[in-house]
């Protein structure tokens, strides 16, 4: 029993410093693109670019690690996202130009996408009891991470530390974890059934997959847009150092990691399509008030966590009820081709960055949190007619019978 619980203790140690090392390093670069823009001469159709050809190596990652992990287990897997974390923060370190450091960033980000399937497959298996509740401490080490971000991160330019040398010393903490790794006892194994192409095939002709593809793609896009833009709008658009708009951005993760940890009660109440609406028009208030009141209510910005926070998690439960015998290949689709358009997107707002001003290009995120509310409007429509039509033809096939 005590071995039992030393393992179990062990793998929620791994699994949570895991989280943090996503948290943190997919939200580095928000902290130092502008001296990223600075130091290498780009524009920021640039920042886009990097953006989009980086996530893309995210959600390939993600939608192929999920076959691996069936074919060679799931620590093999976490043993190569380890190793293109390691390879690609090296690279980033030594980088000296945009394509190389497109590149590096790209073999990190891959790594990235290794960590969050497995982890996302893994915990429901290491926490047999009370899963959901330690999913939604999993995700508060992803908001921990984040917060820590753009603290680490302006700490280290203010001291003239070069912005690719703070990936450097973010090896560290990555080789520790490595090594907690190595010594960690045998993962549990998961032998999960592939779906058939016929499941596949069906999926992609129902229009509720492709309205939660665009839902989903616009709650991410309203969140990043938030998180990549918003210390290069403070620092550009109203003139806040480096220390400053780095604070902003460190209270919006602090108070998006308490909406994470008390969002998933809210939403059990209230009810998923409705709660999302409602604080998504939330944030859209505060955002816009935040955005043309000026610096006095800039703290409006790091409010907006809050709401942003419940989102992610709440379309993902929203999607398991509403494809529960095919949610896993649903699942798949949607986060791979949400996440694909929210890093298009991302990188539309670096092109209007660069042709109408960094205020227009961040004005967008209001654009996209709207498109969240819409969407949803009509998928609770299309969801209702759906289910009480499958009542209907399940009643009429019992009377056949």
């Amino acid at each position: 029993m005590e071995t039992t619980n030393k393992k179990s203790i062990s793998l929620m140690v791994l699994s949570f410093s895991i989280m943090l090392i996503i948290g943190f390093l997919g939200n580095l670069r928000g902290a130092l693109l502008p001296t990223i823009k600075q130091d290498l001469g780009i524009n920021y159709s640039s920042i886009g670019l990097l953006i989009v050809i980086t996530g893309i190596g995210y959600m390939a990652a993600t939608f192929a690690a999920g076959f691996i992990c069936d074919k060679i287990g799931h620590k093999n897997v976490f043993a190569i996202g380890f190793i293109l974390v390691i390879l690609g923060l090296i690279g980033i370190t030594f980088t000296s130009g945009f394509v190389l450091l497109t590149v590096t960033m790209t073999v990190m980000c891959f790594g990235l996408g290794c960590f969050d399937i497995g982890l996302n497959s893994l915990t429901p298996k290491i926490f047999v009891t009370n899963t959901a509740i330690m999913l939604s401490f999993l995700h508060v080490f992803f908001g921990v991470g984040s917060a820590l971000s753009p603290q680490v991160g302006s700490w280290f330019l203010l001291r003239d530390v070069p912005w690719n040398h703070v990936y450097g010393y973010s090896l560290a903490f990555v080789a520790l974890v490595f090594i907690f790794f190595m010594l960690t006892p045998p993962l549990p194994s998961i032998h999960a059934a592939l779906a058939g192409s016929s499941s596949v095939s069906s999926l992609l002709k129902d229009s509720r997959l492709w309205l939660f593809i665009a839902a989903l793609a616009f709650c991410e896009s309203t969140e990043l847009g938030i998180s990549n833009w918003l210390v290069n709008f403070l620092q550009v658009e109203r003139g806040m150092s480096e220390g400053s708009s780095a604070q902003y951005m460190f209270y919006f993760f602090i108070i998006y990691t308490v909406g994470r940890m008390f969002g998933g009660y809210i939403a059990e109440k209230v009810g998923y399509i409705k709660i999302i609406i409602t604080f998504v028009a939330t944030a859209m208030v505060l955002f816009a008030g935040g955005l043309f009141l000026g610096n006095t209510y800039a703290f409006l910005f790091s409010i907006t966590g809050f709401f942003i926070s419940i989102m992610f998690p709440t379309m993902i439960t929203l999607i398991s009820k509403v494809f529960p015998n095919n949610s896993s290949s649903a699942m798949g689709l949607i986060i791979t081709g949400a996440g694909l358009t929210c890093y298009i997107i991302n990188w539309v707002i670096g092109k209007i960055n660069d042709t109408m001003g960094v205020f227009a290009g961040f004005s967008t995120v209001l654009i996209y949190s709207s498109m969240v509310i819409l969407l949803l409007s009509i998928i609770s429509k299309r969801v209702t007619y759906r289910t009480r039509k499958e009542i209907k033809d399940s009643a009429a096939l019992c009377e056949v019978e």
